[in-house]
């Protein structure tokens, strides 16, 4: 998760340790648009988990993981739910 990681980082190292660049116009080529939301979803969690790790968040305000959109179903809609966690990896320095 990019987004974790520069939350942590900026935790650990400060504001003077990240930039930014510029990338040019960026599409993603390797998912669906429609997988685009549950993506989101899970990088959600991922800043309210460390909002909550910082005291800046209620613990649990993430909720269960569930990423739930309407879809057509025949005539009508129903919701279809997919399980969203975030992946937290270990730091690199207790990998090696």
């Amino acid at each position: 998760m990019e987004l974790g990681l520069l939350i942590d980082l900026l935790r650990v190292a400060g504001l003077g340790a990240l930039a930014q660049v510029d990338l040019g116009h960026r599409r993603h080529t390797n998912q669906p648009t429609a997988a685009l939301g549950p993506m989101a979803s899970t990088i959600t969690q991922a800043v309210l988990h460390r909002l909550a790790d910082a005291g800046r968040a209620p613990a649990g305000l993430d909720g269960d993981g569930v990423y739930a959109r309407p879809v057509r179903d025949g005539g009508g809609w129903r919701l279809e739910e997919r399980e969203t966690h975030p992946d937290e990896r270990p730091p690199m320095a207790e990998v090696l």
